[in-house]
């Protein structure tokens, strides 16, 4: 019964936190525009998206670590997902910065790009794992 007790206490923290930024997420993670050759989003909005995922990223950092094995995956994939969002962000202020030309711009393009894809790839993990148990 406290295994019961201890997963819906944990859901209740994890749930709200995860539907406020999952849209911007799957916002920032879209692949149809990389397949494109375009980024999700321009760089600069990119950047901004920083001010909502970091403090998510911290909240979740300091939330109890779950008892259950799957809880404490979905939690450490959806630290990878928001700091993989993070990361494409700070590479995308450095390839503003740096300019599309040159081998650098090149470079944080690339960076920016990978830490999407990263990021994509984390947050489909995440979301298949978490529906059958939302439907619950």
């Amino acid at each position: 019964m406290a295994m019961v007790k201890h997963k819906v206490s944990w859901f209740q923290t994890f749930v709200p936190l995860y539907e406020k930024v999952a849209p911007l997420v799957l916002h920032i993670t879209n692949l149809e525009n990389i397949e494109r050759g375009e980024l999700p989003l321009n760089p600069e909005e990119l950047v901004h998206t920083v001010v909502t995922i970091r403090p998510a990223l911290e909240t979740l950092r300091k939330m109890p670590e779950p008892k259950e094995k799957e809880l404490r995956k979905i939690k450490k994939e959806f630290e990878i997902t928001l700091s993989n969002c993070i990361k494409a962000a700070e590479s995308a202020a450095k390839y503003v910065k740096l300019g599309i030309y040159g081998i650098e711009g090149q470079i944080q393009l690339n960076n920016t790009i990978n830490s999407i894809v990263l990021a994509h790839e984390y947050m489909e993990s995440v979301s298949k794992q978490l529906e059958p148990m939302l439907k619950k």
